[in-house]
């Protein structure tokens, strides 16, 4: 199925409203975790993403805004909100955004990866599997006492700002 822009942030939208119909029976339970995962972008925009920023930036503002609302509902029921936002992770899509920029500034691929290590206080892009551990956290028992924190995994990059 072949979705546009904007159906793609409908569908991300009712994604998320169907997730809070889910969170009403887990305030009844007295527990559960509500993580959503947007961008490091929330906070900054990502320079040469022109269209994906101008797009996505109210889907992801939108999700924010209700994991923040969501928090402050379901606190006393122990139901957990969080927001993830990663920044740079070596994947698929990260890839194919390093061969576009390559293939129309004419710099190796190498070097497109390397400028954006540069941007990076580690000095490196991260992985899918620093990623899934940083998800795994919130998710679990031991941070049911942590609440509306919003986890960024991005190496401390411009487009954070978690000071």
């Amino acid at each position: 199925m072949d979705l546009g822009q904007g159906s793609r942030g409908q569908l991300r939208m009712s994604t998320a409203f169907l997730a809070c119909e889910t969170l009403l029976r887990r305030k009844k339970n007295n527990c559960g975790r509500f993580i959503t995962v947007t961008s490091a972008a929330v906070k900054q925009p990502t320079d040469g993403l022109l269209l994906s920023n101008s797009v996505r930036a109210s889907v992801r503002s939108a999700v924010t805004g209700l994991a923040r609302t969501l928090r402050n509902e379901c606190a006393s029921h122990r139901v957990t909100v969080r927001n993830v936002c990663p920044g740079y992770a070596r994947t698929a899509r990260l890839d194919n955004l390093a061969k576009s920029i390559s293939t129309r500034t004419n710099v190796k691929l190498e070097e497109v990866f390397a400028g954006w290590a540069r941007e990076i206080l580690a000095g490196r892009i991260g992985t899918p599997e620093e990623f899934a551990a940083v998800v795994a956290f919130p998710a679990s028992q031991r941070a049911g006492y942590v609440n509306g924190t919003p986890f960024a995994v991005d190496g401390w990059c411009g487009v954070s700002s978690n000071a």
